[in-house]
């Protein structure tokens, strides 16, 4: 049967009464476990006198509200061994990604074997360890204190919150700014040009010296790289450019003083800035090129270390089982088959202390998984793989991936600037032949960078692939 004078309905029809959404309220049926066609049986939501909840929301709002995505089904029960008494839980991260094809789907495809919790020692050991009940610290004499510590969600709450890299150069126009201020122009803002009278005397060069060397790149004898670099903290900005060349369309360089002659000397020469790129670049290139490749292996050497770990997967499989006991009575932090965990989860399980304080008892999560290891998965434990492993993964973890793309592509843009330069008439007749082959030589070895670049991407996608991680985590 069904209507409004239907017991099991009234709530139901109440809701419609009050403009829920018959979509939503259709759907708390189902989930009640009755049929919404039973609301059809008359009364309310039947038409004549009856209430529409439909009419009534399209008059207020002009549309109908989509009903409310349906929940996901409940995972299965859980079927694997438990504890005889209630546990502490841990939090343990599953990935997003697909498990298709990882090693997640081959080891477990066929369903969890408790091969090791299951045995009376090993449950008998987590139960002693990780029992609920309140933590409470030792006095200095090792007796128990009145003060307890809170568990919350598995975790020991105070030791998280408490966890935790001038003067005119020699042979110039002019004498320093403040012997020659009052005659001197003054183009630089003061401050400016005091800071650039300090860096002019660590470069220890004649302006016209520099801007000869600029004018054919010559790095090896006049312009080392620290010199560039010293001279590139001085280098005008736009305005301060334009009003130098402003000057000298007037003026003359031996009426500049200190800073502004030196600066004025190098923007004098025709596409000044464009050569320091050039001198620069020439000077700092192999070495910059040096550091990304050595980058690029350092991270590809870890991925591949870690691809092929078999220590590694051990760990993950101990992690598994026992943080499904653990977990045993939320399935939904049970980890099922076409599921996968995060690596990131190893770090997580220091966290998890356990509640007694006991000399043998395993302080933390992770010294009950070690120690399970030591007798159960020896591979994973053997300090020196591990040793290596930790190293190899703690070096790629300090390359700034996104900082070597940027660097990768500022150095690709400025090798098209340079090459630019060196096809101008006046700077290929000034350059050695070595610099006139730069451009092209350049080029190349960017060529093979990214070929570098790319391979060791395929290294990560397939590592992220085996331990179905995100392909962009």
């Amino acid at each position: 049967g069904g209507g409004a004078d239907d017991p099991a309905l009234k709530k139901y029809h109440k809701m419609l009464s009050m403009g829920l959404p018959r979509g939503a309220v259709e759907q708390k049926m189902r989930t009640d476990g009755l049929d919404p066609a039973r609301l059809d049986g008359g009364g309310a939501g039947t038409g004549g006198g009856g209430y529409s909840g439909t009419s009534a929301i399209s008059a207020m709002f002009g549309s109908v509200p989509e009903a409310p995505a349906p929940l996901p089904p409940p995972p299965p029960p859980y079927s694997g061994p438990r504890p005889g008494g209630a546990v502490r839980g841990f939090h343990i991260e599953k990935n997003d990604a697909a498990v298709e094809g990882s090693w997640w789907a081959e080891k477990y495809s066929g369903g969890f074997e408790y091969t090791i919790v299951a045995l009376p020692e090993t449950m008998a050991a987590l139960e002693a360890a990780f029992a609920v009940q309140a933590v409470h610290a030792l006095g200095a004499n090792g007796a128990v204190s009145g003060s307890a510590r809170t568990i919350t969600n598995g975790y020991d709450t105070a030791t998280e919150s408490a966890a935790g890299v001038v003067g005119h150069a020699a042979g110039g126009g002019g004498s320093s700014r403040g012997a020659k201020a009052s005659a001197a122009p003054i183009i630089l803002d003061p401050a400016r040009a005091q800071n650039a009278e300090i860096t002019i005397k660590k470069i220890r060069l004649d302006a016209r010296v520099v801007a000869d060397a600029l004018a054919r790149c010559d790095v090896a004898e006049v312009l080392t790289a620290e010199k560039l670099e010293l001279l590139s903290l001085i280098w005008p900005n736009a305005d301060e450019e334009s009003a130098l060349h402003a000057f000298l369309t007037r003026g003359s360089l031996a009426d500049l003083g200190g800073a502004e002659f030196f600066i004025a000397t190098l923007v004098s020469l025709p596409r000044a800035a464009s050569r320091l790129l050039l001198a620069t670049t020439y000077a700092t290139a192999e070495e910059k090129l040096g550091a990304m490749r050595a980058s690029l292996a350092t991270v590809r050497v870890a991925c591949e270390e870690v691809m092929k770990s078999e220590a590694l997967k051990d760990i993950l499989e101990l992690v598994v089982e026992v943080s499904n006991v653990l977990n045993c009575t939320a399935p939904r932090r049970v980890v099922q088959p076409g599921e996968s965990v995060r690596l990131a989860t190893l770090t997580k399980l220091a966290l998890v202390k356990a509640t007694v304080r006991t000399p043998d008892v395993a302080p933390t999560l992770l010294h009950f998984v070690a120690t399970l290891a030591t007798t159960h998965k020896p591979r994973a434990a053997e300090q020196g793989a591990w040793a290596e492993l930790q190293a190899l993964c703690g070096d790629a973890a300090a390359v700034d991936v996104k900082g070597l793309r940027s660097d990768q592509l500022s150095l690709k843009a400025t090798a098209e600037q340079v090459s630019v330069e060196l096809e101008q008439p006046d700077t290929k007749s000034a350059v050695s032949d070595q610099v006139r082959g730069f451009g092209l030589e350049l080029k190349a070895k960017l060529a093979a960078l990214e070929a570098e670049a790319a391979r060791c991407e395929e290294v990560k996608r397939r590592t992220l692939t085996t331990y179905a991680e995100a392909l962009n985590g």
